[in-house]
């Protein structure tokens, strides 16, 4: 909610005048009208606001807390947003060579106030008209070839989508405003997540396999929330009783809300868990017919099965039932399948089976939901390397455009100077003797090749971006960056010292300036430290990889448009976001 509206409706809620509130509150009455027209915004946690808040505290009774409270987050969050969309008009210009001068004359705007605005000392008092007349600025003066591909290539869209004006104008209007905190987030916790780390909290190495058969008849109906919830569970402890080693599947289109009591998500997860150690691979059919935000909090809570190696995540192109949702879950012994209505499970029902005639027959129907639904993620660990190296070759060879985001600087350029000493000094610390070293240094080598050979030929003639977040001495004392081995599938860190990272650094810039065809660019905030992210498109359909080098060493990649749009447009929100 904009700051005007949130005053506006205080005044009408109290049922007082802008000339009351501005005596409660020692401001002047011009000052009220200001802020209720939308012309100016107080600073968060500023003295002007506190007096506001005093005043309307006074009036109404409500908590002085409360309200300081409300109207800090309203500020704060336009202010994140503002900035965030600024620093994307400001990259949207400099790309362009589009002149701030021009823009003040089109629309009236003293040119002082551009640039202010864009150097974030100043926010317009209307964000959205003001993101609009600069989008249909643009739109209207990026209308030959060139400038078109220009305009493509930095909000990550295909020319095509891009020929008329309307065409344009919504398209930079969409980059403008879209919030990427949610894949942020997401980002970050896999680029933190820890295999071993949750192999512990979770105790999975100690986790005992059920051995106690269950008391449950060949068949079971399970009816209401509760009853619901133990239904899933005892599917899985069958599972995992079983003398059967096919594979498991999962589906379910209801919401998980009102399961999501103390115990419940806990007991779920380590049913999975139980089910990956006993080897069983799970197929998961996700649900994805859902805001971005839950989308991703969902996810994110599956990132340590798909971590095994053992889960194939696949979804369901453009299905939706928001009145009757369904279940199925089928193992070689054991089926579970229900239905509720609306999401919710106090109107639904489980029926469980070990008869062989009706698991059999909803195993094929299990099969046959796989045959229809479509890869989420295709997840690439070590023993998948052959397969991982011919997809990448493929993908890059056949993409138009083609860009990446990487932790470090690319393992490819490197000189063999600089190699042996970070390898040395590594190897030092180890206490790893002459041949040891060598062996590692050649594995190291053989990365760089494969990089080379893959990621370093530009896309049929296209020009390969590459971007950095260049870390200070004190980031880097904080989080240290360690050499990407994460193509070679080597699963070792071995750490750069501040000096060999800065030399790595000047080697990448030497590099560019020698082939043109690499455009090393630097972000401001985007910082992993255990993940890179490549992206492209083929024929207008685009691809992200996600590569996370250590704990584990994977590799996932994804076409799913929701998940490419969101992926391919964190580096330009990245600066506004502290991490």
């Amino acid at each position: 909610m904009e700051f005007y509206l949130l005053l506006d409706n205080y005044i009408k809620e109290i049922g007082c005048t802008a000339k009351q509130l501005a005596e409660k509150s020692k401001l002047s009455a011009s000052v009220i009208s200001r802020y209720r027209s939308g012309d100016r915004v107080p600073s968060p946690d500023s003295d002007i606001l506190k007096k506001l808040a005093t005043g309307i505290s006074q009036l109404s009774d409500q908590s002085y807390d409360i309200i300081l409270g409300q109207m800090n987050s309203c500020l704060t969050s336009r202010t994140s947003f503002a900035k965030h969309a600024f620093y994307k008009i400001d990259r949207l210009v400099s790309e362009l060579y589009i002149k701030q001068a021009d823009i003040a004359r089109a629309f009236n705007y003293d040119a002082s106030f551009i640039s202010r605005v864009l150097s974030g000392q100043r926010l317009p008092s209307n964000i959205d008209g003001f993101l609009r007349d600069i989008a249909r600025y643009v739109a209207a003066n990026c209308s030959s070839k060139e400038r078109i591909e220009i305009l493509a290539g930095t909000i990550y869209v295909t020319s095509s989508e891009l020929q008329s004006e309307s065409e344009r104008f919504q398209a930079i209007l969409n980059w403008l405003i879209y919030d990427d905190t949610p894949t942020i987030n997401f980002l970050n916790t896999l680029d933190n997540f820890d295999y071993n780390d949750f192999l512990t909290s979770l105790h999975f190495t100690d986790e005992k396999m059920p051995s106690e058969p269950l008391q449950i008849p060949p068949s079971h109906i399970y009816i209401g929330k509760n009853q619901m919830k133990q239904g899933e569970l005892d599917f899985m402890k069958i599972a995992a009783l079983s003398r059967s080693s096919d594979s498991v599947l999962f589906y379910s289109d209801m919401s998980m809300n009102d399961m999501l009591d103390a115990d419940f998500p806990r007991m779920y997860m380590t049913g999975l868990a139980i089910l990956v150690k006993k080897g069983l691979h799970l197929n998961v059919i996700h649900n994805l017919n859902r805001p971005l935000n839950e989308l991703l909090i969902g996810l994110e809570t599956w990132i340590p099965l798909y971590m095994t190696g053992q889960l194939s995540p696949y979804y369901f192109d453009g299905y939706s039932d928001e009145f009757f949702n369904h279940l199925l879950y089928s193992a070689g012994s054991v089926s579970l399948y229900g239905s509720c209505i609306g999401g919710n499970r106090e109107y639904g029902h489980y029926y469980l089976t070990k008869k062989k005639e009706e698991v059999a027959y909803l195993k094929k129907r299990a099969e046959k939901m796989l045959e229809m639904s479509s890869p989420l993620l295709q997840i690439y660990r070590s023993s998948d390397k052959d397969s991982f190296y011919k997809m990448l070759s493929t993908t890059i060879s056949s993409s138009e455009s083609y860009r990446s985001i990487l932790s470090s600087p690319p393992i490819a350029i490197i000189s063999n100077d600089l190699l042996k000493k970070i390898v040395h000094g590594y190897a030092k610390d180890k206490g790893l003797n002459k041949e040891k070293t060598e062996e590692l240094q050649a594995l190291i080598k053989k990365c760089m090749q494969i990089e080379k050979k893959l990621l370093l030929k530009p896309p049929k003639d296209k020009p390969i971006h590459v971007s950095i977040h260049k870390l200070s001495e004190e980031e880097f004392n904080k989080s240290p960056v360690y050499l990407p081995l994460g193509l070679g599938f080597v699963d070792i860190n071995i750490p750069y010292t501040y000096e060999t990272y800065c030399q790595h650094i000047h080697e990448s810039d030497q590099y560019q300036k020698t082939h043109k065809n690499i455009i090393i660019e630097e972000t401001d905030n985007l910082n992993f430290k255990n993940m890179q992210i490549r992206m492209g498109s083929i024929q207008g359909e685009h691809w992200v990889l996600i590569s996370k080098s250590l704990s584990p060493n994977i590799h996932f990649m994804t076409k799913h448009p929701t998940l490419v749009e969101a992926l391919s447009k964190i580096e330009s929100a990245s600066a506004c976001f502290d991490t």
